[in-house]
Parts: structure tokens; sequence; C-alpha cells
């Protein structure tokens, strides 16, 4: 009931949890967003590591709020330009965007996996050049 005071205990492998959040979702809210966007987002394509689609705005200075989880290994693109993005609520991507017909591509590239790779040739060549040595 609406300003009832609710008492939660969460317990994960019989070990309390003291730090989740908690939210709710209105979902009068999300059909009526659902409705003004509906139609006005296509050609949506996934591939690999990138998403594209194009979207029209229908007015100035809107935010938009993905639904895919925020990572700083996201590069996000509005008509070929590289944008800065945030998070929403430590969870979702969402940036800004004006009025106007757009093309928005989103390309996913784990830095990290490259110093990975590096180091694991490096290792490698390492490990070739002691066994060619001890051989000898």
């Amino acid at each position: 009931y609406k300003n009832q005071k609710i008492k939660l205990d969460i317990y994960v492998n019989n070990k309390k949890i003291n730090n989740y959040y908690i939210a709710t979702f209105n979902t009068k809210n999300y059909d009526y967003l659902f409705e003004e966007i509906n139609g006005k987002s296509e050609n949506i394509k996934i591939d690999k590591n990138t998403i594209t689609g194009d979207i029209i705005v229908q007015n100035e200075n809107q935010k938009l709020m993905l639904t895919i989880p925020y990572d700083k290994n996201w590069n996000i693109y509005i008509d070929n330009q590289k944008i800065n993005y945030s998070n929403i609520v430590d969870m979702f991507i969402t940036f800004d965007i004006n009025k106007g017909y757009h093309q928005i591509k989103l390309v996913y590239f784990p830095k990290y996996i490259i110093i990975g790779y590096v180091i694991f040739i490096l290792g490698i060549i390492l490990l070739k050049i002691y066994f060619n040595k001890s051989v000898k």
C-alpha cells in the first residue's frame, strides 16, 4: 500500500546482503513512452559488436536512454560523429540527442582485450626463446 513501510532482508548463500537497490516500474508511463517512440526508430541492425539504427526525434534537447547495460567500452556515433554518453541509475546508456532524423551507431570495443592479446603473444614469444636457449 502507498507509504507502507516494509522490512526486506535479502540473503544469498545464507549471507545477508546489505547494499542493494529496489526500483519500481511504472507500466503506465512505459506504455505511454513506448507508444511515443514506436514507429520512430527503424532499420535496427545488430552485428557481432555493432548496433545501428535510425531514429526520428520530435523535440529539441532530448535524452535517449538505451536499455543496453552501461559500459565504458562502447563508442557511440550520431550521424557519424562520436559523442559522449553517460549512465542512468548506474545501469543503462543515455545521451543527448536533438530534433530531427539521425543515424545512430554503437560499436563495442573491449579495450583491455587488446592488452590481453599482446601479453599472451609476448608470453608465447618469451617461452619459445626460453625453450630454444635451454635446448642448446
